[in-house]
């Protein structure tokens, strides 16, 4: 939650959901009711073994993906 938290703070990530013949669909809450709804979502499990999908998608902002690639560029070297 805490690793979570800091990319959704630092605008890399956002949070929300992914449904069939929409695409991602971010969640209308702040970062702090993010991570509540995934605590919920994730303690809801019926499972200790969750399926993708089953707590939340996270989707890299312009700005998470700009240093992804510079990251990659950089291992890459």
């Amino acid at each position: 939650m805490e690793v979570v938290g800091r990319l959704l703070r630092d605008g890399l990530m956002e949070v929300g959901d992914v449904l069939e013949g929409v695409g991602f669909v971010p969640w209308p809450l702040d970062v702090d009711g993010a991570l509540i709804e995934i605590r919920r979502r994730w303690l809801d499990l019926e499972s200790d073994r969750p399926n993708l999908g089953d707590v939340c998608w996270l989707r890299l902002t312009p700005t998470g993906t700009e240093i992804a690639r510079k990251l990659d560029a950089a291992l890459s070297q």
